[in-house]
This record gives structure tokens, sequence and C-alpha cells, in this order.
């Protein structure tokens, strides 16, 4: 383990990030964290004056890992069409992990309503994958139009919420699936 590893500040985003993502973050008490973390409360202080900056952490932290997650798996494919349905087959291996517990930006965004930075940061994110789709759709040359390109692109990222909602609800892979499929009939 290095030092960085096994430092308070990393033992501290470690565990508090399971326990959001778990847990949620209005159940998860910083009394929790403090414990399960192992450190002393006037370390936590020290690098998260408020549990509220702690989330906010969370969340650019959950912005990386997905990142990191997803996008490295899209760029293995060479053809575009397939870079497109890699993102959905990402999220099936991820929905299908004991890990799952729904979407790290939906539910933090549900917690925190009331809170313009959270809510902005779960905001930018979306509209990054958004992007994201506009990007790999633009790359496969479908013979249409800017605005249609666009509307595909904007119905491709309704579908990817979709699936990711509803594999949850259902907790089952097959509305990835399902949202997989109804995209390469969209992309032709």
């Amino acid at each position: 383990m290095t030092e960085l590893a096994s430092s308070p500040r990393h033992r501290i985003l470690e565990t508090s990030s399971r326990l959001f993502y778990e847990h949620g973050y209005h159940v998860t008490g910083i009394n929790q964290i403090i414990s399960e973390a192992k450190v002393a409360k006037a370390s936590f202080y020290q690098h998260f004056p408020s549990k509220q900056q702690l989330a906010q952490t969370y969340i650019d932290n959950a912005i990386t890992a997905w990142a990191d997650r997803v996008e490295d798996k899209i760029y293995n494919h060479i053809d575009p069409t397939e870079r497109l349905l890699a993102l959905f087959i990402a999220l099936e291996k991820w929905v299908m992990s004991s890990e799952y517990h729904g979407c790290w930006f939906l539910n933090i965004s549900v917690e925190f309503r009331d809170s313009p930075k959270l809510t902005a940061s779960v905001r930018n994110h979306k509209d990054h994958v958004r992007q994201l789709i506009l990007k790999l759709i633009e790359e496969i040359k479908i013979k249409s139009s800017i605005a249609e390109i666009e509307d595909i692109a904007n119905t491709t990222y309704l579908l990817y919420e979709g699936g990711l909602i509803s594999s949850l609800v259902h907790r089952d892979v097959w509305p990835i699936q399902a949202a997989r499929k109804a995209v390469r009939t969209l992309i032709g």
C-alpha cells in the first residue's frame, strides 16, 4: 500500500465514497465515516471542513472513475459504431456487478436537489456524457443533417439514461440491452 493510499484523506474519501454510494449521503454520518476510515475527527475536518464539501469531492472522483471505466472501453474499439455500443456494454457490465447501486450522479442529485453547486456538477457530467455520445455518432458518419444527428444523439442519450435507471428498478440488464438494440436500429 502506498503512503498516498494509506493517508487519512485517502481513507476518508474511499470510505465515504463507498458509504455514500451504498447507503446514501443523508444516511451516512460523519462519525460513521471517521470510525470506518480509522481517522481522528480533527483529521477529518482538516481535510473536509464540511460534509457537503466531502460530497463535492465524491462527485468529482465519481466523474473521474466513470471516465476511467467507460471511456477507456469505448476507445478500445476502432469501428465507430462499436465505440458507441461499447458505452452500453460497459454500462451492462457495471449493472451486472454486485457493486451496482444505481447511478452515482443521479443518486447524489436526488439527495442534493437544493444544492446548486452539486447539482451543477452532476448536470455538467451528464452534459459531458451527452456530448460524448454526439461525438461518437458524428464519427459514424451517418448521412443525415446536423439537426438529425443531434436528434439521434439526444435520443441515444435518453436511451442510455433510461437503461441506467430501469436496470436499477428491474435489477436486470434487459433495459440496457433493449436500449443498445434500439440505438443500433436508430443509427442504421
